[in-house]
């Protein structure tokens, strides 16, 4: 059985989720849908293999993100 954080914190990411379309609109780092962008941004990232040592980042990216879209990916284990 999920306890009662477990549960909370699952919905809180459910709503992050929705606000997506809204964060997208207007941009704004900790607003509504940033949790969920940023982690699709950082995992998207890592996936595409942008961020290597030596490797300039893309024009544009982390754009109304905090610095941990860069610094997260790069302190990952290849």
């Amino acid at each position: 059985m999920m306890s009662a954080s477990d549960l909370i914190h699952q919905l809180k990411w459910v709503a992050d989720g929705l606000a997506v379309p809204l964060f997208r609109l207007r941009p704004r780092p900790f607003g509504p849908g940033y949790q969920t962008v940023k982690r699709d941004t950082i995992t998207a990232a890592i996936d595409a293999g942008l961020l290597q040592a030596g490797k300039e980042l893309p024009p544009g990216y982390g754009v109304a993100m905090d610095e941990r879209v860069v610094d997260t990916p790069g302190s990952m284990p290849d």
